[in-house]
């Protein structure tokens, strides 16, 4: 329940369906006023989740940042899944995402780790629930020459949450020495250092993958952009799925 809870918020808390509603109630409204109400509220809508400066500042303040690696050895690196997908033929294949993947590989290869822990089962709702993200991730590695003892497979997790409970399980079945090293995107690390943290599972984080410009102000961050518009959809969710794990827990 929890699950689809989740995504079906993430969906109706979308910018774009926000601004379809607002324009539908400005053609739909016979009122001449409030006809002209909701029209200049689309146009603020508009510009205000298309700017790249607000998008900026509010992915600033929400990213976890990671500066540099703290010079400690881990027993093992959790890189949360999220960034492979799969064809309607089976076939997986990376996303924009994968940095991910390529960090977790690049701190292997200079022994900061002894272990990868790669989690991830299949998010879709209903269907192509044969395809396993972690499945593949572990044979892509065992392709690029890393041995299968240092690789560890989680590939039952739907979401973040089941992240958290099954690599929890699997750490604490291989008797790895924490704390461990937890690898994620930096707009979605928030939220999963908070699930980690929550179960009592002794995580340092390690963001990557910035998908905010970090660069001084340029009179084009004032122009608005599709791309922008889209790009909140992503820190939305993550938004809403902090929300409501945290009433979960308080329900709980």
């Amino acid at each position: 329940m929890l699950f689809l809870l989740s995504k079906l918020s993430s969906y109706f808390l979308s910018p774009f369906v926000w601004l379809i509603g607002v324009l539908v109630f400005a053609l739909l409204n016979r009122n001449s006023l409030k006809k002209k109400v909701y029209l200049y509220l689309f146009i603020f809508l508009s510009y205000f989740f298309s700017c790249p400066i607000v998008l900026q500042f509010v992915g600033r303040a929400w990213d976890i940042k990671t500066t540099k690696i703290i010079p400690t050895h881990y027993s093992c690196a959790i890189i949360l899944g999220g960034y492979v997908g799969n064809d309607r033929n089976g076939n997986g294949f990376f996303s924009s995402f994968s940095d991910r993947f390529i960090q977790g590989v690049r701190l292997y290869n200079l022994k900061y780790v002894d272990h990868l822990l790669v989690s991830g089962g299949n998010s879709n709702i209903g269907k192509d629930t044969l395809f396993k993200e972690a499945d593949y991730v572990a044979v892509i590695l065992h392709e690029i020459n890393i041995p299968d003892s240092a690789v560890l497979k989680e590939n039952r997790a739907r979401n973040t949450y089941e992240n958290m409970i099954f690599c929890g399980q699997l750490l604490k079945e291989r008797n790895l020495k924490p704390p461990y090293l937890l690898i994620t995107s930096a707009f979605h690390m928030r939220r999963s250092l908070m699930l980690f943290k929550e179960k009592g599972i002794p995580v340092v984080p390690y963001s990557c993958d910035y998908i905010v410009s970090y660069n001084k102000f340029k009179l084009t961050d004032l122009l608005p952009n599709i791309e922008t518009l889209s790009t909140w959809n992503i820190y939305i969710h993550e938004m809403v799925g902090l929300l409501v794990y945290q009433l979960k827990s308080k329900v709980v």
